[in-house]
This record gives structure tokens, C-alpha cells and sequence, in this order.
């Protein structure tokens, strides 16, 4: 009778309901002045949070629960305005105003004038020459519009046809009114400004040739799933261009059983022309490994490789003198907070603080509550595996005493 207990209390154990689970704290350093604040997150908290941020909360020290939001720092575009020098100007009062330029490579669609501030109108016409002597028509009496600014120099822009002449000439008429204080030619170029990428340091890399196969193999491994944004090589060698290809090695079941295979995620070139940098999109991995194709070649003498990831940070409204923290548990769902609807993208105009500490701790957890969480660990078929095996042994061990003590009897 008592093993039977012992039996029942088995079975109860691999169905219980609760269970000792861990999850992950992060303190935020002091607030002095209350306000919009961005907290850089750390690749370790992204790591526990499964790259899910909808299981992150932030809370007040009285466990108040504070909205949030979560911002990435975006790439930049802007237009800067380059000058053009003016290698020859006439001015005629009564007539018209003539200068001529040498056009650079950038021009192409687009001529800006920048002039003094004025209500006066004017024409324009703009001619094309490759010697200075034959011009050759591309815009003519042309107006300009112009009027006045609250600016004490202005800015028109004047488009111009497809061409490639080597220099242009620009006439403003000045029969009709004076001529207007033209400051410079000029023209935008758009610049682009990739966000700073952050290093990954958990991801440890190990080397080893395949001679069979005439490739190097780079395993790498970390603790934790991390996202990947991008790599970098450092290679000595001189003279070089070798395919590589990132696999991931992957399981599947099959009606003999589970077996491992390797898929492709990325395919690229490593160059000694190149920087040997290179991007990904939704890469999160713990385990891959690199393939390089050497064909007759010696190996690559690679010196170290980088990984990086793209910051995130949240963003949340702070007030003086509260302490704050972030916690991580998977059993949450996304929360639907009012502040994404008053915040702009423009990161650089908020404040600053950090995450000062972060440690694991181990809480009691519902696991019925943690169905809907995604990837939990007691959703994993390991820990289903440990449940079968470790109450299979119960089972076993207390059904062999029961049949003996029949026997006995």
C-alpha cells in the first residue's frame, strides 16, 4: 500500500503543474531628471529573452509596471550640398549676367543656386560645351520664380537634361530689373549612414581543416542564441578569392528515427579586394559552422573573425529619483501599452541611461500559464524526454517492488 502512494505521487510529479524555473533581472542605472529615456540592450538580455521582446517588462521599485518601447537605431539618409567653383563671371547691368563652370562627375539632374534673399524674377538659360568655344542649347529663358524668404539666402533649383558635357554656361537676363546677388552653383548628393553595429564577444570560433574535402571548417559556438547582423574577416594572405558558404546543422524526424542535416543560410565571396564584411537578415543561432572552398589552394591565414549585432534600446518615460529593472519570463504575452503613439524615431534627441546589472534568478512558475509561452524550456522535447525517463524509472522501480512483495506473499 505504501509503494502504491509512492506510485501515485510518481505519476502526480510528471503531471504537476508548477515548477522551479529561471529568469533574468536587469537593474537601470539612477534617473535624475524625470523624462523620455533610451536603454541600449545588452546582447546578453536579448540572448535570455529569446530575441522576443514581448517577454520583457519594466517595472518600478514598487513592481509598478511602466510602458515601454522598443526602438531600433535606424540607418540615416541625408542630402549634404556640394559647391561648384566658377571659373569665369560676367556681370552686365543692363544685359545679362554670365558665368561658367566646370561640371563635376555628381551633377546630374539637378543645379541649385543659392542667392541672395529678393523678390526679383529672372530667366535662365544654360549651355553645353566640351571646349569652351562651341556651346550647344539645353535650357533657355527658363523662369525662376524666385521669391522672397525669411532666410537671408535662398536656394532654386534648376533641372537640368541628360547630358555630359564638360562644362556649362549659365545666363541670367538682366534687360528687365538688376541683376541678383548669385552667391554659388551647387548640387546635393545623398549620403547614407549605416547605425553603429555593437560587437558580439560570446560567440567563440574554432579551425580545422578538412584535407579530403579541400576546405577549412570554422565551428562556432556560444552559450546562448544570438542575433546576427554581421561579420567580419581578417585574413593575411596576399593574393586571394575562395567561396564560403555559413551552414547550419539541423534535425529532423524520419520514420527510422531523428537524424541530422546541413541546410545553406548564406553564400559568400572572402576577397582579397574586398573588406571581407558582410550582412545578414534574421540570423539567431548558438551552433553553425563556415565552409571555405580552398580547391588547390593553401588555407587562408585568417588572424580573427568579428561578429555584430544592430542596437536596440528601449524607450520608456523615467521620473527622478525611482529605480527601475527589467525582467525576462517566457510565459508572457506582448503587452499593448499608449506610448508607441507619442514617440518619433529620432533617437539621438532622447536621454540616456543604462543597464548597471543583470542576473538570473530562479522563480516559481505556472506551467499552465506557460503554454502560451513560445519556446519555453518545459515545451521542449528534452524536457519531455527527462519527464518519460525519470518517471519511467519510478514506475519501473516501484512496479518491481509491488511484484515482488506479491511474490511473497
Amino acid at each position: 500500500m505504501k509503494k502504491s502512494k509512492i506510485l501515485v505521487l510518481a505519476l502526480t510529479l510528471l503531471g504537476t503543474s508548477t515548477s522551479l524555473a529561471q529568469s533574468f533581472k536587469a537593474e537601470i542605472s539612477a534617473i535624475e531628471e524625470a523624462g523620455l529615456y533610451k536603454i541600449l540592450l545588452p546582447s546578453e538580455l536579448r540572448a535570455a529573452s529569446a530575441q522576443n521582446f514581448d517577454f520583457l517588462r519594466l517595472n518600478d521599485s514598487a513592481k509598478v509596471e511602466q510602458p515601454y518601447l522598443i526602438m531600433d537605431a535606424s540607418d540615416r539618409q541625408f542630402a549634404s550640398y556640394e559647391s561648384i567653383e566658377i571659373i569665369e563671371q560676367i556681370i552686365y547691368s543692363d544685359s545679362l549676367s554670365r558665368y561658367i563652370i566646370s561640371r563635376p562627375t555628381g551633377l546630374n539632374s539637378s543645379l541649385v543656386l543659392k542667392l541672395a534673399n529678393t523678390e526679383i524674377d529672372k530667366e535662365i538659360s544654360i549651355y553645353g560645351s566640351d571646349n569652351k568655344e562651341d556651346w550647344f542649347g539645353l535650357i533657355e529663358n527658363q523662369r525662376l520664380n524666385i521669391s522672397a524668404s525669411s532666410s537671408p539666402v535662398i536656394e532654386k533649383s534648376v533641372s537640368l537634361p541628360l547630358s555630359n558635357y564638360a562644362y556649362l554656361k549659365i545666363e541670367i537676363d538682366n534687360r528687365k530689373s538688376a541683376p541678383i546677388d548669385l552667391k554659388k552653383f551647387g548640387f546635393y548628393t545623398n549620403q547614407y549612414i549605416p547605425s553603429a553595429l555593437l560587437p558580439l564577444q560570446e560567440i567563440g570560433w574554432e579551425l580545422k581543416e578538412v584535407n579530403e574535402e579541400k576546405i577549412t571548417r570554422i565551428n562556432f559556438s556560444s552559450l546562448d542564441v544570438h542575433q546576427i547582423d554581421a561579420t567580419a574577416f581578417e585574413i593575411s594572405n596576399a593574393y586571394y578569392l575562395r567561396p564560403a558558404s555559413l551552414i547550419e546543422t539541423r534535425t529532423r524526424e524520419t520514420k527510422r528515427g531523428n537524424e541530422n542535416y546541413e541546410t545553406v543560410l548564406y553564400r559568400f565571396n572572402l576577397s582579397a579586394s574586398s573588406q571581407n564584411y558582410f550582412t545578414f537578415t534574421n540570423l539567431a543561432l548558438a551552433e553553425f559552422h563556415i565552409d571555405i572552398e580552398n580547391s588547390d589552394n593553401p588555407p587562408l591565414e585568417i588572424t580573427n573573425i568579428n561578429f555584430y549585432q544592430k542596437p536596440k534600446y528601449l524607450v520608456a518615460y523615467l521620473e527622478a529619483g525611482k529605480n527601475y529593472h527589467l525582467d525576462i519570463d517566457l510565459s508572457r504575452k506582448r503587452p499593448q501599452y499608449d506610448l508607441g503613439n507619442f514617440i518619433s524615431d529620432k533617437l539621438h534627441s532622447l536621454k540616456d541611461a543604462k543597464i548597471i546589472s543583470m542576473n538570473a534568478v530562479k522563480t516559481e512558475v505556472n506551467l499552465d500559464a506557460k503554454a502560451d509561452a513560445e519556446e519555453s524550456f518545459f515545451q521542449s522535447k528534452l524536457f519531455m524526454w527527462l519527464a518519460i525517463i525519470i518517471g519511467g524509472m519510478l514506475i519501473s522501480y516501484i512496479a518491481f517492488g509491488l511484484l515482488k512483495d506479491m511474490g511473497k506473499e
